[in-house]
């Protein structure tokens, strides 16, 4: 049986690496369960049969117990793994969205700072005040403009 650490809470035993997601169900039972139990792997649960007719019946309540066990063990390590990748996905989550709420706040400084400079141009021309405006329009229009 691999090594194995207990998980934080020092509750549940866990493997130390869990192997890559698999991409089917029996694969990721034969993942854990080769940690756990190498002769309960889906190949050789046909075979298990032929083995323990062999035994003795000492032996085989044995193996009975050992495997029990090992069924034990493998869901405890599916909750734990369930539990882990729940709260992985979860931070990551909030990575995400906080890296985005990130580059989104620094596109708004951006065109916040770009409208700032806009409005300074417009102030560095002066602007009339309406008794410029009134005078203007008191006067003669300018001969030049057509």
């Amino acid at each position: 049986m691999p090594k194995t650490q207990t998980d934080p809470s020092g509750v549940l035993p866990f493997p130390k690496e869990l192997p890559p997601l698999p991409d089917n169900g029996t694969e990721l039972y034969d993942s854990i369960m080769q940690m756990v139990e190498p002769e309960l792997v889906s190949k050789e649960l046909p075979k298990v049969r032929e083995r323990l007719k062999a035994e003795k019946p000492e032996e085989v309540k044995a193996h009975a117990r050992r495997y029990m066990e090992a069924f034990s063990t493998f869901n405890q390590i599916m909750k734990q793994s369930e539990k882990a990748m729940h709260k992985e996905i979860k931070q990551f989550v909030h990575t995400a969205y906080a890296s985005l709420e990130q580059t989104t706040n620094a596109m708004d400084a951006e065109k916040i700072t770009q409208l700032e400079e806009t409005f300074a141009e417009q102030k560095a021309v002066k602007q009339k005040t309406p008794e410029e405006i009134m005078r203007e329009a008191d006067k003669a229009p300018d001969p030049n403009i057509k």
